[in-house]
């Protein structure tokens, strides 16, 4: 992972606001320049207006290098998140997702039930949208795993890739309960987007504000 590219990225920002307001400056400081060269000799500027432009003139100054710090600060950040991103490489996650990852032919999936369902049914389907798999699954409130094998309706072995999985429960009186559905993987990349930290697990990629736990860490 390249974080001087990601810093990089952010600095770009700042120094195109920063720009902005230099800008700004030049500008101003020009206009001041110019007031002071062409007054009229018996009509001078008058002392508080002028004073009350150097007020202006010092709190534009200030402000240009206020936001030379905060480029700096941003991009430090950014670094420090980005090198602490890095332990997450190789560990076995926990997040939430739609999406899944079938890798090797098999998917840890798990999902949440806010309450305890009279019918509960987990699909799974394709990067198309075609429905390839449907389980019925544990319908007890809280929070439950399923392993998949790879395998369609009809037993036939899928293709590894990214699926989308979706949970149905109703409960008695046939009012829908609230489904979070995850799964578990081994990080394989850290990726930064915009300030963003991503993990690759396989070819799918999940925020990491979405990461639930850390199931296992990698060996000393």
């Amino acid at each position: 992972m390249d974080v001087s590219s990601v810093t990089g990225g952010t600095g770009a920002k700042a120094a195109s606001a920063l720009g902005s307001i230099g800008e700004t400056f030049d500008n101003f400081l020009l206009l001041l320049t110019k007031q002071l060269q062409h007054q009229d000799p018996l009509s001078p500027l008058d002392t508080n207006e002028f004073t009350q432009q150097l007020v202006q003139f010092t709190g534009v100054e200030q402000q240009i290098g206020m936001n030379q710090r905060l480029d700096d600060l941003i991009a430090l950040q950014v670094g420090n998140h980005a090198i602490g991103a890095l332990d997450f490489l190789n560990t076995s996650v926990e997040a939430a997702s739609n999406d899944i990852w079938l890798g090797d032919g098999e998917s840890t999936i798990t999902y949440n039930l806010s309450g305890t369902a009279s019918l509960a049914q987990m699909t799974i389907r394709d990067a198309d949208g075609n429905v390839v798999r449907t389980l019925d699954i544990d319908r007890n409130a809280g929070a439950h795993s399923v392993a998949w094998d790879g395998t369609d309706n009809d037993g036939a072995d899928l293709p590894d890739g990214v699926y989308r999985v979706e949970v149905n429960a109703v409960d008695g009186d046939g009012a829908s309960i609230k489904a979070v559905t995850g799964f578990r993987g081994t990080v394989s990349g850290v990726e930064l987007d915009g300030g963003d930290i991503w993990l690759s697990i396989g070819d799918l990629r999940v925020p990491i504000g979405k990461v639930q736990k850390i199931t296992n860490a990698p060996a000393a």
